[in-house]
């Protein structure tokens, strides 16, 4: 067998543009810069600590923005707040459930087969019945609570499952009696 010599339109052949070089092209034609900048500057490890990630910054953006809904909403002025939180010892393990205001801040232990769920019940029970010692230093108390599942089952008109929530219920029930409107965020 013996290779047959070429002429020269045969030697030519068309290829299309890859896609990537083709997109690159375009780039270039209209002007696009398209130098790649890197998503975090080199570091050494030992600035790497002092780095702000766009996680970080995000969840402070996120943070400032729950703060100035919480002034425009529930302004100090008109509404006494009170945090809640649920925590867990590191001496001895056991869970517990906190509350912080101007007029109280408290701590109880809730033990060490509770959930996350169980704690936040606690911590907002603690607060009403504090609430319902001081009825004269507040008119609108707010409970800022971390867990939609607590505010919404204190909230809800369906049968209570534990005698937290049946508490938590009553002292609100008795708190609206006594004209303060109470709110659970």
């Amino acid at each position: 067998m013996t290779w047959a010599t070429k002429t020269l339109d045969q030697q030519h052949l068309k290829t299309q543009m890859l896609p990537f070089n083709a997109v690159y092209s375009y780039l270039k034609q209209l002007q696009i810069p398209t130098e790649v900048e890197p998503l975090c500057p080199i570091t050494t490890p030992t600035q790497y600590q002092s780095f702000h990630t766009k996680l970080s910054l995000l969840s402070t953006a996120l943070q400032l923005l729950a703060l100035a809904t919480i002034n425009e909403r529930y302004p100090p002025e008109e509404y006494l707040r009170i945090y809640t939180d649920r925590l867990l010892s590191k001496i001895d393990g056991k869970a517990g459930a906190g509350i912080h205001s101007k007029l109280f801040s408290h701590y109880i232990s809730v033990g060490s087969n509770r959930t996350s769920f169980d704690r936040e019940i606690t911590a907002i029970a603690m607060a009403l019945q504090q609430l319902l010692l001081r009825p004269m230093a507040f008119k609108k108390p707010v409970l800022l609570v971390d867990s939609k599942s607590a505010i919404q089952t204190v909230a809800s008109n369906k049968q209570a499952t534990t005698q937290t929530v049946k508490e938590a219920r009553r002292t609100i029930n008795l708190l609206n009696r006594q004209d303060k409107t109470v709110a659970v965020q």
